[in-house]
């Protein structure tokens, strides 16, 4: 018996199955879960591991003592958990939770004997993090791994098509959310062999998308609100976070009517988890957002899958996996796009995962060799390349303290030195600002720190020289001051932010000047945008573009809350588009009319009026004109193909050719139902298969009129009995025959009789006498319709006028009584 394991390794769980003899079993935890979930806790007071899915809410919540995600963790060496009170390296936690003894025992094994594995790997989980998970955990327990590398998409298909319901050579589209992501690929099967030739990830879509829209509303609410910021990269921890809760919100959602808002409580997130916030939900959003989700993953996916250029023919079907396609939407937003056939669109849930994995160990995996050396290496690589940045890291901060010590050390030598510096900064920086007061304080400072400083002694002297004539520059800059304000005041910006510029130049350093200036400016430069704001506004008016001269106005009031002209020209703007909407809620109705009742032209007619008209959805509408249009078009061809086919039908059924009826019949139906095709197509039929069974009977005669030509007389009155209990009806036309059979065998006998009379009365030879069998002991034929002997050629003769046939020589030889079990 051929035992052998095959794992699905997700970021969160394993799932393992046996195959014993081609028949696949699932492996159980000895928790009674369906798989084995990797959050772990750490029971301290009995020193144990312990897994299962119930430590999922704590290890999100960050609660000490519980892991998770140990994938992405457990590469790095520093990362340990607690047993016995040492720090083991995280890979070891398989072990120690017994998951790796559990897999061991579930195919009682001898202990001693390697156990063939095949994995199958999330693509979340990096190469560095499936070696190690090899050479650290499997390997030192016995576990041969066979292979790697085949992704649980690749599987599926596999599955599939060795379950025969798939079997065409083409493309084909798997969706795969198995966890938390949403991961999808493109495969082309051909000569029975799978290649990838596409993949893609949506991050966090992999999850039920109304809990996904719930998440969203909670944690948008929670940011408007409550006026914090969650920022984009901690977003993905908060879903997983709150996903622990979704359950029972969605619950609470689903009871709820579509319009009348509830409330979700204590709602407290993982980094914030003192502070607890309510949020108000409505039902009929959410599933509104639900379906916008899934109709951007559709759109995302057919882009990508757009840009392969894989004619729509050639994409042969869709593969669902996972619980989260159990929704629908999905199949729906899909079928929008491509034209699949009910088989060809295909669900597997989690709890099929074990028997997909079952067909693995009866590939052949040397396909994927190259690919396994590639995985491997890269894993290799990447475990260098974090050994070395750890080393860098290290030798780094090592460098850091170094030259902080340095640092130091040169601060305390150049102490006196530094603060005499400073001081003659801050000497040039206020002789710069025109602080002559501040040049003058510091100067005397540095000159006490260095008395025999010529420098210090020469600024002293500047700085009490410029303190003096600054003195008279303050009376004109106050002066200028007043003019810059009183034109401040009276609004006459220009001439402010002259009076302010006059000043400054007095005065650099002068806030209220700077103040005034900037203030000045930025009222000129309104009034410049308001002005523009109206022309553009204007401009579109003229255009009836309301909804982008309504956005000018907004800026107006923006700039001026209580500007009058704007607010008037908004409200003027608002009646114009409720005139509006009505135009087009009319034009809509016509549209919808004209659809119900076919009426393509009227509907391309106001699908343009509402081009015109709904400028806001312009792009909608051109879209459905050019629908409309192809749609009108085929209609033509369509009407065209199906007078061109009954043509060609009524053509071949003048001319009694039924097997061009069927043909074309069989396409001009798939076209359109039409009850005297289908009659003809029948009659057709019927017609063909007429003459198949009298070529059949032809070919039966004519076999057994070649045995009696051969003298066969067994195979013939046996085959002529088969014939005879096949087409009763010609009964009559068999009597001729069997009445040849008759006599032939009896001239055979009485011929045969002869000879023996003549050999008794005539020497014999001992040879004759011991070697000629017996007419009676002869070997007769054994076998429905076949002899000892190879059937012998057919031969011209001259009995063709006894058997009534004009031409023995056109039959068939080597036919048997089976080629005429209709």
């Amino acid at each position: 018996m051929s035992q052998s394991l095959a794992l699905y390794i997700d970021k969160y769980y394993i799932i393992g199955a046996i195959i014993s003899d081609d028949v696949v079993y699932r492996v159980t935890p000895s928790n009674n879960e369906d798989r084995f979930w990797l959050y772990f806790y750490e029971d301290t007071a009995s020193d144990k591991i312990i897994y299962g899915k119930s430590y999922k809410k704590a290890y999100h919540s960050n609660t000490p003592h519980y892991h998770g995600d140990i994938f992405s963790q457990m590469i790095d060496r520093e990362k340990t958990f607690k047993r016995y009170g040492r720090d083991q390296e995280l890979h070891k936690i398989f072990k120690a939770s017994g998951i790796v003894d559990e897999l061991k025992e579930a195919l009682h094994r001898d202990a001693k004997a390697s156990i063939a594995t095949y994995l199958s790997f999330s693509q979340d989980i990096s190469d560095a993090a499936r070696l190690t998970f090899i050479r650290d955990v499997l390997e030192p327990e016995d576990f041969d791994v066979k292979e790697s590398v085949v992704r649980i998409d690749h599987l599926a298909l596999e599955h599939t098509f060795r379950a025969r319901r798939y079997d065409q050579d083409g493309h084909y589209l798997v969706l795969n959310a198995c966890n938390e992501n949403l991961h999808y690929s493109v495969y082309k099967h051909t000569d029975n062999i799978l290649i990838r030739e596409y993949e893609g990830c949506l991050e966090g879509l992999g999850i039920n998308l109304t809990s996904r829209a719930l998440l969203e509303q909670v944690l948008n609410d929670i940011n408007k609100r409550q006026l914090i910021i969650i920022k984009e990269e901690d977003r993905k921890a908060e879903y997983l976070h709150l996903e622990s809760y979704v359950e029972e919100w969605t619950a609470k959602l689903q009871a709820a009517q579509p319009w009348l808002p509830i409330t979700l409580t204590n709602i407290r997130l993982s980094k914030m988890s003192d502070n607890p916030y309510d949020v108000i939900l409505i039902k009929s959003s959410i599933e509104e957002r639900s379906k916008a989700i899934i109709e951007d993953i559709i759109r995302e996916i057919a882009s990508s899958v757009s840009r392969l250029d894989i004619p729509q023919s050639d994409l042969k079907g869709v593969l669902f996996l996972g619980n989260t396609f159990e929704n629908s939407q999905f199949e729906q937003a899909l079928l929008k796009r491509y034209t699949f056939s009910p088989e060809a669109s295909i669900h597997y849930t989690d709890g099929d995962l074990y028997t997909i994995i079952g067909v693995y160990p009866q590939m052949d995996c040397s396909q994927f060799s190259e690919a396994t050396q590639s995985s491997l290496a890269q894993g290799e690589d990447e475990l260098k390349r974090q050994q070395l940045a750890k080393e860098e890291e290290r030798r780094r901060r090592e460098a850091e303290q170094s030259r902080a010590e340095q640092a130091e050390a040169e601060r305390k030598a150049f102490e006196t030195k530094k603060n005499y510096d400073e001081a003659m900064n801050n000497v040039a920086d206020y002789e710069k600002q025109g602080e002559y007061a501040q040049m003058l304080d510091w100067a005397k400072i540095a000159l006490e720190l260095s008395p025999d400083s010529a420098e210090a002694k020469k600024k002293v002297e500047e700085s009490t020289r410029l303190l003096s004539e600054m003195k008279v520059r303050e009376e004109q800059y106050k002066a200028t001051m007043m003019r810059a304000q009183k034109s401040f005041g009276e609004g006459l910006w220009s001439e402010a932010i002259a009076q302010a510029e006059m000043a400054l130049s007095i005065k650099p350093t002068s806030k209220e000047a700077n103040r005034i200036k900037s203030e000045a400016s930025k009222l000129l430069e309104r009034a410049e945008q308001i002005d523009t704001f109206f022309t553009k506004a204007e401009t579109y008016l003229s255009q009836k573009a309301y909804k982008e001269a309504r956005m000018e106005l907004q800026k107006v009031l923006a700039l001026d809350k209580n500007n009058k002209r704007a607010i008037d020209q908004l409200s003027a703007i608002g009646q114009a588009i409720k005139e509006l909407h009505k135009q087009i809620d009319a034009l809509k109705l016509e549209l919808e009319r004209a659809s119900e009742t076919g009426d393509l032209d009227t509907a391309i007619s106001l699908t343009n009026k509402l081009i015109e008209l709904d400028t806001e959805h312009q792009r909608a509408w051109t879209e459905q004109s050019q629908h409309l249009k192809a749609e009108q078009k085929r209609l033509a061809q369509e009407a065209a193909e199906w007078v061109s086919l009954k043509e060609q039908i009524d053509k071949a059924l003048f001319g009694e050719q039924w097997d061009e009826v069927v043909r074309l019949g069989e396409t001009a139906l798939k076209l359109r139902e039409d009850p005297l095709l289908k009659s003809n197509l029948d009659r057709a039929r019927q017609k063909l298969e007429t003459i198949r069974q009298q070529e059949l009977y032809d070919q039966g005669i004519s076999q057994v009129k070649s045995y009696i030509v051969d003298k066969e007389w067994d195979q013939a009155n046996e085959m002529l009995l088969k014939l005879q209990e096949q087409y009763p009806e010609k009964k009559e036309s068999f009597k001729k025959l069997f009445n040849q059979i008759f006599e032939g065998e009896a001239s055979s006998v009485q011929r045969s009789s002869d000879k023996v009379t003549r050999k008794a009365t005539s020497p014999a030879t001992t040879d004759d006498f011991f070697d000629m069998p017996s007419p009676s002991k002869r070997e007769k034929p054994t076998g429905k319709g076949s002899t000892n002997h190879p059937p012998k050629p057919q031969k011209e003769t001259s009995e063709d006028d006894f058997f009534g046939s004009s031409s023995p020589s056109t039959s068939k030889k080597g036919a048997t009584l089976d080629d005429f079990n209709f």
